[in-house]
């Protein structure tokens, strides 16, 4: 259940060091910029996926792209960084970054899929787990024309992995869900990636225990704090490790 950390090692295969170890989250592939001086990799925090970089020689480690969404692939080219990313509003789409300018985003891939179409709102809120434990994240789809003075079904999306996470980027399956009028909830259960080591080794040894009563928390807790959710018609589906926990 170790967390992915960046590590660097000589050519000789000496003095192996971790350079990512300032940061408490799992960490994604690395790459050098062209000039050596730093190396560049993807954290996965709260449900997001950020971009780091950290000095080849060694320091702290400092956000690079820290926007609401998850980073995916990326290259660095002197001043130039060249990134995907998924939005809470767009699939993947392709982004330029030059030096401390903002990014130009240049593809609008989905343009015709999405023309005419309404994104919902994704909603963020915390709760206090079972055991009082942890402070656990889920994400709240809202229907579409949503009205607070009407009532409307709730579907649980349950994460695989278990160490795996989900968050406010784009989510194909729970949009289509919102078009249809039905409300979705994401829960990153004890185990999840995104917020350090000693959440991922919580579930330990407690396979279907506590981190399966960190989804029943968190559906409680959104019916007390959206009341239109309409308690008497409630879904669940997971894929893996979410599929044997909706079981």
């Amino acid at each position: 259940m170790e967390d992915t950390h960046v590590w660097m090692i000589d050519a000789n295969a000496k003095n192996r060091r971790e350079v990512g170890q300032d940061l408490d989250a799992r960490q994604g592939e690395p790459q050098y910029s062209n000039d050596g001086r730093w190396i560049y990799f993807t954290a996965q925090e709260r449900g997001e996926v950020h971009l780091y970089r950290v000095p080849a020689l060694g320091g702290k480690p400092e956000a690079v792209v820290k926007e609401r969404g998850s980073v995916g692939s990326f290259s660095v080219h002197g001043d130039l960084l060249a990134y995907t990313m998924s939005t809470p509003s767009d699939q993947a789409e392709l982004f330029l970054k030059s030096g401390d300018a903002p990014a130009k985003q240049l593809t609008d891939l989905n343009h015709d899929a999405l023309a005419g179409k309404t994104v919902e709102t994704v909603e963020a809120f915390t709760f206090i787990s079972n055991d009082n434990k942890w402070t656990v994240e889920a994400f709240l789809t809202y229907p579409a024309d949503f009205r607070a003075d009407r009532k409307y079904p709730l579907i649980v999306n349950i994460h695989g992995g278990p160490h795996g996470q989900q968050g406010p980027a784009f989510n194909f399956k729970n949009q289509v869900y919102a078009s249809l009028g039905w409300a979705s909830i994401m829960i990153n259960y004890r185990g999840s990636t995104g917020y350090g080591q000693l959440f991922t080794d919580a579930i330990f040894a407690d396979q279907n225990g506590n981190e399966a009563m960190d989804v029943l928390y968190g559906v409680n807790a959104a019916l007390r704090r959206y009341p239109w959710i309409d308690q008497n018609r409630l879904g669940i589906e997971g894929t893996s490790y979410g599929g044997q926990l909706s079981a």
